[in-house]
């Protein structure tokens, strides 16, 4: 009977055991998973364009219009061209580097004060 009641209590730790790989084989398939969830929706987001009128968008076109990254003083002087006007208190040669910041999808820093348009000037971008 004894031999029985050790068996059982064998039979009982094998399956602990087991539960045990198990629980471990289910967490890496969760974290692989997760893995895959995060790269597919990383490369499914679509770039958002700026809002029709904004600084972004005034200063896309004038990127779409430059064969080379521009300066910001450059950027300033094309906006000012275009007769773009801003309610802001902020001179434009202090809103277009803080709307290139902000859009990082959309631009990039060449180096200091020099920007550019991803997908047209981004050749050999140092970010």
């Amino acid at each position: 009977m004894s031999s029985i009641k050790q068996r059982i209590q064998e039979i009982k730790q094998e399956i602990q055991g087991l539960e045990f790989q198990l629980a471990l084989k289910k967490a890496a398939l969760n974290e692989l998973e997760s893995l895959i969830s995060k790269k597919n929706h990383k490369t499914s987001q679509r770039i958002k364009a700026p809002r029709e009128g904004s600084l972004g968008a005034q200063i896309k076109k004038i990127f779409n219009d430059s064969p080379v990254p521009m300066t910001v003083a450059e950027i300033v002087d094309a906006l000012e061209q275009r007769k773009y006007s801003s309610n802001a208190k902020v001179p434009l040669n202090n809103l277009v580097p803080s709307a290139l910041s902000r859009r990082p999808d959309l631009f990039y820093r060449v180096k200091h004060g020099v920007y550019g348009l991803r997908g047209k000037h981004d050749i050999n971008q140092e970010e």
